[in-house]
């Protein structure tokens, strides 16, 4: 063997950091490697869900601990994480909210062939529904909680923004049945909230009660906003 030998395609340097960087790739890692980043992540912040899984650079993606373990679950027990959720209960209300939400978009997409299809980007984004005329529209489901009082509420958390058209859908008490819809233009910023059952902050949005009046709620939000643009523009002259 006869180092340097003839003129190098790429340099030293280069050769070694891509060594590097393909020995710290998962694939090369064992799975007690993945796990200990796992656990220097909830080291850090406290907790572990799979929005800071995904967000961490140097952890692996769901993905991968889905494929080497099972479950995301299990990989949580492997390293004796008990948040909430890696409990079964969290698991099983993820699943029944993910079920009701991918009904609902077929029911729409099944009331509304011609408007309405269902787009998916990638895997790491939900579905959204797609309009005719080329807009968006992502679904949120609220679900419900009783207050100390007995009044009931609703979580509103997007996680985070994609400026696209938002559907509200919150759900009755039983999780099974909506109790009404929101349409509003979009949402800004990633958004965590409590709603109350006539909250304020939804008053410039759409709202109603049967998933059938969606055209009717698009078309409405639509004359309202450009209503809206009008008198902002008249106002701006004066």
């Amino acid at each position: 063997m006869v180092p340097d030998a003839h003129e190098p395609i790429v340099s030293r340097e280069e050769f070694q950091e891509a060594q590097a960087i393909m020995h710290d790739s998962t694939y090369h890692k064992t799975d007690e490697e993945v796990l200990d980043s796992l656990r220097r992540l909830l080291a850090n912040r406290g907790r572990l869900t799979q929005e800071l899984i995904n967000k961490a650079r140097d952890v692996p993606s769901t993905q991968t601990f889905w494929k080497r373990f099972g479950s995301l679950r299990k990989a949580y027990a492997l390293i004796g994480y008990t948040g909430c959720q890696s409990s079964m209960a969290f698991t099983l209300t993820r699943r029944k909210m993910a079920d009701i939400r991918r009904s609902l978009l077929q029911q729409i997409t099944v009331m509304f062939p011609s408007q309405v299809s269902v787009l998916q980007e990638n895997g790491r984004h939900k579905a959204r529904l797609l309009l005719n005329d080329g807009s968006r529209v992502t679904v949120y489901l609220c679900r419900p909680h009783y207050r100390g009082d007995g009044v009931i509420l609703w979580n509103f958390d997007t996680g985070r923004s994609d400026g696209f058209k938002a559907l509200l859908c919150r759900l009755n008490p039983d999780n099974s049945t909506f109790f009404d819809f929101y349409l509003v233009t979009s949402v800004a910023n990633a958004t965590r909230l409590v709603l109350k059952a006539d909250d304020p902050r939804l008053l410039g949005a759409i709202r109603f009660t049967d998933i059938r009046q969606l055209l009717w709620a698009i078309d409405t939000l639509g004359a309202t906003s450009k209503t809206r643009k009008a008198l902002h523009q008249r106002s701006g002259h004066r």
